[in-house]
């Protein structure tokens, strides 16, 4: 089967097809073996999804089983890298929440912290009411795992409900945020009841349009770098990680 020229031809069928074989194959052989994480970095990089849900969620059990965190590691640090699927981000998060018990400890929070990078990018990549509606849902994937720290918990719900909204969700319910921090659930509030600067209101327009999103995705590497990290929420990134005792007050878009 020619790869090259499944993605050069955007055959979207055929990259199914070989990400999930090519998932199940690493796993069954070697989960470490380079020419098959080359090619999975290649099927995401073209917007490879996987056509049989269940086999790529077997390989993750099969994983968390058998406590490979080598391979954990690395499937999520290459989700983060090369993936934006709204798809696979609720695929990855519904089965490391579901089979957790097979895998406890402090390694479980990491693995955790590490989905919720994969979280945030889904978030930045796709600020679409339908898509944030999809990411919300998964937040109870990491609020109800099993946390050796209540810290790392906290911190990670609170960078969640940060980016969401920055990228423009609207609570309809403060109420949860609020008992894990006051002054997130004040600011979440106030947030779309307040005028937020010119900069960000142009920087939203840009990102939840597609012709926007398309333009970024071909023009991007030519914009100037300040630009291109303020598209990108850097100066949201260089906050974290949102402690429970981080005054949101201070925090301006």
């Amino acid at each position: 089967m020619d790869i090259e020229s499944a993605i050069i031809n955007n055959d979207t069928v055929v990259l199914q097809k070989i990400l999930t074989q090519v998932i199940a194959y690493d796993n069954q052989r070697e989960p470490r073996q380079t020419a098959c994480w080359a090619i999975v970095e290649l099927l995401l990089k073209a917007d490879a999804e996987p056509s049989c849900p269940s086999a790529m969620l077997y390989v993750v059990r099969s994983a968390l089983k058998i406590t490979d965190e080598v391979f954990l590691s690395r499937l999520i640090q290459t989700l983060v890298m090369y993936c934006t699927s709204v798809h696979m981000h609720q695929l990855l998060l519904c089965k490391l929440h579901r089979n957790q018990p097979l895998y406890a400890g402090e390694r479980g929070d990491e693995l955790l912290e590490q989905a919720s990078d994969f979280t945030v990018k889904v978030i930045k990549r796709h600020s679409d009411k339908p898509s944030l509606v999809r990411v919300l849902a998964c937040l109870p994937y990491f609020a109800d795992s099993h946390w050796i720290s209540r810290e790392r918990r906290r911190a990670v719900i609170l960078k969640i409900a940060v980016y969401l909204s920055v990228l423009g969700w609207v609570w309809a319910d403060v109420f949860s945020l609020a008992q894990i921090s006051p002054s997130l659930a004040r600011w979440c509030y106030r947030l779309p009841r307040s005028v937020p600067s010119l900069n960000h209101l142009c920087r939203l327009a840009l990102l939840s349009c597609h012709r926007g999103r398309q333009f970024l995705d071909t023009c991007a590497p030519k914009l100037p770098k300040i630009l291109r990290n303020y598209l990108n929420f850097t100066e949201i990134d260089a906050i974290l990680p949102f402690l429970t005792d981080f005054d949101f007050d201070t925090l301006y878009l």
